[in-house]
């Protein structure tokens, strides 16, 4: 039988977070299970190759040597021209390459939503309207070659979130385990974070005067919306890959993929028979 794989289980690695003074979100996707077409656990997502974030303008000098350290060679930045203008990423001195993939081009999250505030429309609204662009993030970090890659965006939630979240089902990494690491998002940005977002979009009035879609829209990452997206996607679409396969990631492209991100189960020792 398949070994089961819990996502508590999945997550519970102290080194996961990676605090750096100028960042609130960055953390490590490794260590998660891989499993084949029967359930099977058959490798592991690598440590030190994806990595996911809220923006980089306010990294410090030891935070640009840390990530040295770990060695940053792809940052793909799926904010906007005007996220961008606003908070340029801080990257001086490192040897990176950078993707800048806006998943909302011109056009505010609110155009996506028809009407009504919630995660789950909005992201309903990014994986059927917005699929080439999500497509082509997950391209560049097949793509990437040696080194370790970052996927942001302002918060490093929804849309990093969708990104992260479609290469690792691709791969092969559990529904369950891929929502609990996207949960993890609402944790970190708690506090400091999610008070001066709320402040920036109630600037014109008080924040009890908030639509609580937008309070959600803005601080929330539960585990629920995405699951259930992905559920929705897969349905329609037959797998992860098959959807990325849609908007145009190649067969190459999803080996490549399976190179960066995964790396074997260990083999179980045998007992000498002597």
């Amino acid at each position: 039988m398949p070994t089961p794989v819990t996502a508590a289980g999945a997550l519970d690695s102290a080194e996961r977070h990676i605090a750096l003074e100028g960042t609130y979100n960055l953390r490590d996707t490794g260590g998660y299970p891989v499993l084949d077409a029967s359930g099977a656990v058959v490798g592991r997502t690598r440590w030190g190759t994806l990595l996911r974030s809220d923006a980089l303008h306010r990294l410090t000098e030891a935070d640009l040597a840390a990530l040295a350290e770990r060695g940053v060679r792809l940052v793909v930045d799926l904010r906007d021209a005007r996220e961008v203008e606003g908070s340029p990423s801080r990257l001086d001195g490192l040897d990176v390459t950078v993707e800048h993939l806006p998943v909302f081009a011109d056009a505010a999250p609110a155009a996506l939503l028809s009407g009504r505030i919630d995660l789950a429309t909005l992201y309903d609204a990014m994986v059927d309207d917005r699929g080439d662009t999500l497509t082509r993030a997950v391209a560049a970090l097949a793509r990437a070659g040696d080194g370790a890659s970052i996927v942001h965006c302002t918060a490093g939630k929804d849309r990093t979130g969708l990104v992260v979240a479609l290469a690792l089902r691709a791969v092969g990494v559990p529904v369950e385990v891929v929502a609990a690491d996207y949960a993890r998002s609402a944790d970190h940005l708690a506090g400091d974070w999610a008070q001066a977002a709320l402040a920036a979009a109630s600037s014109l009035g008080g924040l009890d005067d908030l639509p609580p879609g937008v309070v959600e829209v803005i601080t929330a990452s539960p585990a629920p919306v995405l699951a259930a997206l992905l559920t929705r996607l897969e349905a329609e679409h037959g797998s992860a890959a098959a959807y990325l396969a849609t908007h145009g990631l190649t067969d190459d492209d999803l080996a490549a993929l399976r190179d960066r991100l995964v790396e074997p189960a260990p083999t179980p020792a045998t007992e000498d028979p002597r």
